[in-house]
Formats: structure tokens, sequence, C-alpha cells
């Protein structure tokens, strides 16, 4: 009697398991059909806002991609017949009302082309991320891909740039030029220094050598005349010759002597000029 019972107790605890395992399995096969149903899935749909205005009246094109998904399908349905009627009648033409407003709070397409570009591009993602939402629809992640300036203020800006890198070379080498130029002038000046100074000395050696010359002369002039006197007193007193011997070699060593003192003089006080 209790093998019985145990036998049913334990049918009907493996029934109650078998039942729980295939409604847990229909349930989340349930899950799985509703997660790959296409309007449950994750949307992306690009889109390309044409003449989007800023302040100063310059048109722009932004490409836009926005990422979004149905979290009530029954309240979507309700409203739109498919996916492509949210994107044509909603996501779109809200996108463009919204990029317009943003756009004409930026007065200057210079500033949104340079310095306020990324203000520029953060100021409508987080627009467009607050207002393309609907009930029953979240808004994923919104991708700016591309900012569409006008081609001739585009072309207007290369050339602008282009201009302005030419003059910036121009002002380098001019500097390079000034710099080079003042180097040039040093150099001749210093190269002239160096050319005065040796022409000045010698001018200085020549004076020098012309000295030394008069004073070469003026020696043999002096031994010519000296030699003239001998000759002249061996004529006029030949007989006088042995006694006046020693005198006149005492006398002849003399004016040697005072002759090389004279130009010893003459050439010190040349050294020292």
């Amino acid at each position: 009697m209790k093998n019985r019972i145990a036998k049913s107790t334990g049918l009907l605890i493996l029934c109650c398991l078998l039942s729980f395992v295939a409604c847990k399995q229909q349930e989340e096969e349930v899950v799985l059909e509703e997660e790959l149903s296409p309007i449950l899935m994750v949307q992306v749909k690009q889109h390309l806002l044409e003449d989007i205005r800023l302040g100063d009246g310059v048109p722009l094109n932004l490409d836009v991609s926005i990422r979004w998904r149905v979290t009530d399908e029954d309240n979507f349905t309700q409203q739109f017949n498919s996916i492509n009627a949210f994107n044509e009648l909603i996501l779109r033409p809200r996108a463009l009302e919204l990029s317009k407003m943003v756009s004409n709070e930026f007065t200057s397409i210079d500033s949104v082309f340079s310095t306020q570009r990324n203000d520029y591009i953060d100021a409508i993602k987080g627009s467009l991320e607050e207002g393309l939402g609907e009930p029953g629809v979240s808004i994923n992640e919104i991708i700016l891909a591309d900012v569409g300036f006008p081609p001739s203020y585009t072309k207007a800006m290369e050339q602008a740039s282009l201009k302005q890198r030419e003059l910036e070379r121009i002002r380098l080498q001019n500097i390079v030029d000034v710099e080079q130029s003042a180097a040039d002038k040093l150099k001749a000046e210093a190269q002239s220094k160096v050319a005065i100074a040796q022409a000045e000395a010698n001018g200085r050696l020549q004076m020098i050598n012309a000295k030394m010359e008069e004073s070469r002369r003026k020696s043999e002039l002096a031994k010519a005349e000296t030699q003239t006197q001998v000759e002249k007193l061996k004529v006029a007193a030949e007989a006088e010759k042995r006694k006046l011997m020693a005198r006149a070699e005492l006398e002849k060593q003399q004016d040697l002597k005072d002759l090389e003192i004279q130009r010893q003089r003459e050439l010190n006080q040349l050294v020292i000029e």
C-alpha cells in the first residue's frame, strides 16, 4: 500500500515537473518570437536634412543616422502601419524641424565652420535625442555623420587658408632674409676691419724697411766719405803715413764705433716708433 502511494506521488511530481518545463519552453518560445519580431528590432535610418539655415541665413546639409526601436508594439501599430511610415512621417520632419530651430541659434557660419563646430554638433544631437521620442518608441542613438557647408563657402575658405599659408611662408622667408642680411653685414664689417688692420700693419712694416734702408745708405755714404778722406790723407801726407797711421786707424775705429752707436740708436728709435 505504501509502495503504491509512493509511486503515485512520484508520478504526480514527475507530471508537474514536465508540465512546468513545457510551460517554460512555451514562454521562452513566445519571448524569442517577440524578440525576432521585425517591429521590435532595432531600426537604423539615415536622413539627409537639407537647407538647414543658420542665424546668418547660410544653408547647411546634415547627414543624420538615427537608431531607434519600438518598446510598445500595440501602441505603435495603432498609430503607424509600418516602420517606414514612422521614419518618413515623424522622424524626418521632426528631425528637420528641431535641426532648424537649433541652427538658428548659431548666428555665424564662420564660427560653426571653425571654433563652434563641436558645440553645434552636440547641440543638434542633444536636441534630436530629446525631441524625437514617442510613447512606445525609444531613441537609442543619434549619429551626425557630416555637416555639409555650401560649396562656394568651403572653396572660399580653402582659398583663404591657402593664402594665409602663403603669407605665413612669405613672412618666415622675410625673417630668414633679414637675419641672413644682418649676418652678411656683420661678416663684411669684420672682413673690413681685418683688411684695415692688415693694411696698417703693412704700412708700418714698409716705413720700418724704408728707415732701415735710409740708415744703410747713410752708413755706406759715411764709409765712402771716410775712405775718401783716408785717400786724401795718403796723397797729401804720404810722408807722415807711418806717423799718422796709428792715429788714423784710431780715428777710423772711433768713427766706426760712433757710427755703429748712431745706427743702433736709430734702430732703437725705429723699434720704439
